[in-house]
């Protein structure tokens, strides 16, 4: 009997004849049908894993911490619903509609997710948020071993599961670029999780649309076929280490490109999407070999090749951004080169490793789905295996070895687990004599990269003198003396302005001291982004003041205090100080607590984490947080302050701008509107006034008088402008600002944020 079905042959052939293209997709159109299925569902798959890492962040404070915590808790539970999937087999009588209910539990579970970090993230914890995203991460799991038990089984088995991996692997790297240079500008995060939750959607249709998807015959009662040389634990382990140093160098390699590629969120999508690519190559390069050398014991000595292989070139890539960063080599090509040319240095100095670490996971995969009578058994065990190693593989790289021996020497210890594993593969397999050159070859590419590799990440331009560094998990952060002054990096990204100029005191310190002076108590201050304690140090200036808290997210900032001290007066020594590290918005968001004043010093709006303090989401907040006739003050930066005014007059009735930096403006906002400019002379002390001359403010009601003037005709200047004003505010789900080089801003770059410096 013809099946009349839309999906069946005749029907497909009635409508494309004898087409070439009828005849390429109808002679393997099962598999490729599971191939389109699994590159759809690992598109959305990625988008959500992208979503969640960006909405973490604003729970982990950092960018790098986010990547760590989501990437090992996902690979985990990946890990888990993997092992589930396999012991769910025997009792799947038709896999393919069991995977359809897989892929809708995926999608609506992220839908949910996202819906709930980005409406309700402020108020949970770092457990919470990563309890819900794990539970994402379950049916993502569950769904490899279902669908690689849909294959049909035969010598071709080990081939097309390999295939099926790199086909996701694929779909996983589209779904990232997309997602962080598309969809989250074109869509905002709402949108594009509608959009990723209607892949896996569109992935559980397909699956009723491959041929016989109702009527598998159910794999129970066949013993797969045993091998007593190579048993499935060599697998197992191998398996393991392979996607231990997989995730490690990830997240070596996310620290080291923050040097070149920035903090946004095209950096993380672009770094995923260039990892995963390289997989997929891997994956190729496995279906090559397994075809030219096949069986269960060169697949053991290719993968150890392949190990020690990756294990020169990761550190010999690193060499490569370190030469080309720091000036080294070709000085004058990065600071000119734009996109393109950070992206052919990601691939060149991160792709031939990923490449061949990438091979290792299908090469056995191959050989392991050679075994008959249950496809999909092993590959769900292996691909658990590699996913728990995976897990731990992001905590190695991406916490331990960068707090314990610094980035740069983090890759040559992954290199030398590496090359560990690599001979374990050869002792097992070889006799002495090949078995002695296998591990001089070994060795020697080992030697050989630690030769390459840099000794560190510390850059100094010409004239400047290094005072004190630090490697933690939000980066690599110095402090610096120059002809400047003084300045703090966290990787390439200038914390503050030169500590000593002029513009640097006037711009953070007569925030403090007009907030006070106009805000109707000053008696409780909150300080959001301590840097230098300029801020800090200036409110206890005024007449009153009794608490400061003064919160600040790098700890290495906290820790130099003193360094400032001859500019900030000291004001960690007052008892009236409380410093606290950890993240203002957090802070703001799980006290409930009002202030008097809150303050906010961070300088980029177009970073993920400052941008996040740009926002009308979290104006509202800080305005919830003000007493009555409470202010907020904030500098607004760089060539947006049409949209960033528009987002405060949006929340608060009154903004008074103050110039600071060039063209940039100190604000001071109140939630009440303002008849009259309440000005409380009594709270400026004479060391207040004394800092003021200094600042070249002799009259401060003259000063605030023209402020006020100077601020309503800005207003009517701001109102007739017609430059950048989307539809849209930036905001949590709208995220305008990190986008901003989509709309060819000349000033800002792709990758660089405003207060990069060139190294």
């Amino acid at each position: 009997m013809v099946r009349s079905a839309w999906y069946g042959p005749a029907g497909i052939r009635g409508l494309l004849g004898e087409d070439p293209l009828y005849r390429c997709v109808s002679g393997g159109s099962r598999l490729f049908r599971l191939k389109l299925l699994f590159f759809i569902s690992g598109a959305g798959g990625l988008a959500f894993e992208v979503l969640l890492t960006r909405l973490y962040s604003n729970i982990a404070g950092s960018t790098a911490s986010a990547m760590t915590a989501v990437f090992a808790v996902f690979i985990l539970v990946l890990a888990l619903g993997s092992w589930l999937g396999s012991l769910l087999l025997p009792f799947l009588r038709r896999p393919l509609p069991a995977l359809a209910v897989v892929n809708l539990c995926a999608g609506l579970l992220g839908r949910l997710a996202v819906w709930l970090l980005l409406g309700h993230g402020d108020i949970m914890s770092s457990a919470q948020a990563l309890a819900l995203i794990a539970l994402v991460a379950v049916p993502m799991g569950i769904s490899f071993p279902v669908i690689i038990s849909a294959l049909k089984g035969g010598d071709k088995a080990g081939d097309e599961a390999a295939a099926l991996y790199a086909v996701n692997t694929a779909g996983g790297a589209f779904g990232a670029f997309a997602c962080g240079f598309a969809l989250l500008w074109l869509l905002g995060v709402s949108g594009t999780a509608d959009l990723a939750l209607g892949m896996y959607a569109v992935a559980a249709l397909l699956c009723f649309a491959v041929p016989g998807a109702g009527d598998l015959p159910r794999h129970v009662g066949v013993p797969p076929e045993k091998s007593p040389s190579f048993p499935a634990a060599p697998f197992l382990a191998l398996v393991f280490l392979a996607g231990a140093l997989s995730l490690c160098y990830e997240l070596l390699w996310g620290r080291v490109a923050k040097f070149y590629l920035g903090d946004r969120t095209m950096a993380i999508s672009l770094l995923l999407a260039i990892y995963l690519s390289c997989l997929v190559l891997g994956c190729y390069l496995a279906r090559f070999a397994g075809r030219r050398r096949g069986g269960r014991r060169n697949a053991f000595l290719i993968a150890g090749s392949l190990l020690s292989i990756s294990a020169f070139l990761h550190p010999a890539g690193a060499g490569l951004v370190h030469a080309i960063v720091g000036g080294a080599l070709f000085p004058s090509w990065l600071p000119g080169s734009g996109g393109a040319g950070r992206i052919a240095l990601t691939l060149l100095a991160m792709g031939p490793g990923v490449v061949a670490l990438g091979a290792v996971f299908p090469v056995l995969l191959q050989a392991a789905e050679t075994e008959k009578g249950r496809p999909g058994r092993l590959s769900g065990l292996l691909f658990a295996a590699s996913s728990l190693g995976a897990a731990l593989g992001a905590v190695y790289g991406g916490l331990w070895l960068p707090a314990r021996i610094g980035t740069a020497h983090g890759f040559i210890a992954a290199s030398g687990v590496a090359v560990l594993a690599a001979l374990a593969c050869f002792t097992a397999l070889l006799k002495a004599r090949r078995l002695a050159a296998a591990a001089g070859a070994s060795l020697a590419a080992l030697a050989l990269g630690w030769s390459l590799s840099p000794k560190d990440f510390i850059f100094l331009k010409s004239g400047e003198t290094l005072i004190e560094s630090n490697e933690d998990e939000y980066g690599i952060q110095v402090a610096v003396r120059g002809p400047y002054g003084l300045k703090v990096r966290n990787n390439r990204l200038s914390l503050v302005n030169p500590l000593g100029s002029p513009s640097t005191s006037y711009a953070q310190e007569t925030p403090a001291y007009f907030s006070c002076l106009l805000a109707r108590r000053c008696e409780s201050v909150l300080n959001i982004g301590t840097g230098f304690g300029l801020t800090a140090g200036a409110f206890l200036q005024a007449e009153g003041v009794r608490t400061v808290r003064t919160i600040e997210i790098l700890p290495f900032i906290l820790r130099i205090q003193s360094l400032f001290q001859r500019y900030n007066s000291g004001y960690f020594r007052d008892g009236r100080v409380e410093l606290l590290a950890g993240d203002g918005r957090r802070l703001l968001a799980a006290e409930d607590r009002n202030y008097d004043v809150i303050s906010v010093n961070v300088l980029d709006p177009y970073l993920p984490g400052s941008s996040s303090l740009f926002t009308v989401d979290f104006w509202r907040l800080a305005k919830s947080r003000l007493n009555p006739g409470g202010a907020y003050t904030q500098l607004i930066h760089g060539p947006d302050i049409l949209l960033l005014s528009r987002g405060l007059r949006s929340v608060f009735s009154t903004v008074l701008y103050f110039p600071a930096y060039g063209r940039d403006f100190n604000i001071v906002a109140f939630s009440e509107p303002l008849k009259d400019m309440p000005l409380n002379m009594e709270r400026a002390g004479p060391h207040m006034l004394a800092e003021l001359r200094r600042l070249g403010v002799s009259d401060p009601r003259v000063f605030l008088s023209e402020a006020v003037r100077y601020s309503r005709e800005f207003e009517k200047k701001l109102n007739g402008e017609t430059g950048f004003a989307p539809p849209y505010l930036h905001s949590d789900d709208r995220p305008v600002l990190e986008y901003r080089w989509a709309q060819g801003v000349p000033s800002i770059s792709i990758f660089d944020s405003l207060q990069a410096d060139r190294l």
